[in-house]
């Protein structure tokens, strides 16, 4: 697999988006099982860059669920699609909850929608996790 180097992080050069195929069921176990072994082969196979968006229905909280196990395996990237400020703070919190998980390696803002307002926060959060 080949990797790229952003900052002090390394994530392999190839990833998995999420759109329509984690845009599943979440109360049928069997087409959840099959997720989780989709995410299973990509770490298998070192794709563990994956990507979703609030955008894709409940792509965030399948993939979430199918990393349960072992987050820590995966670099996620996501993005923030609304406009307002209390709105946006909103989405990004529901997105940390869905993918279980306290950290996000890319967060970006989808079309560039309300950017001025989002841009702030997200920088702000990455300080946050920069400290922590």
């Amino acid at each position: 697999m080949l990797y790229r180097k952003v900052k002090d992080l390394i994530f392999p050069a190839v990833g998995m988006g999420t759109f329509k195929i984690f845009d599943v069921n979440t109360s049928d176990p069997e087409v959840l099982g099959i997720r989780a072994d989709i995410i299973n082969e990509c770490r298998i196979h070192q794709m563990t860059l994956v990507d979703s968006s609030p955008m894709y229905g409940n792509s965030e909280r399948v993939l979430g669920l199918s990393i349960r196990d072992n987050p820590k395996d995966f670099q996620i990237a996501t993005k923030v699609w609304i406009k307002g400020f209390e709105e946006g703070k909103k989405q990004i919190d529901n997105t940390f909850s869905l993918l279980g998980t306290n950290y996000i390696h890319i967060f970006q803002i989808h079309n560039l929608v309300d950017w001025k307002t989002h841009l702030p926060t997200l920088t702000n959060l990455s300080k946050r996790e920069e400290s922590a």
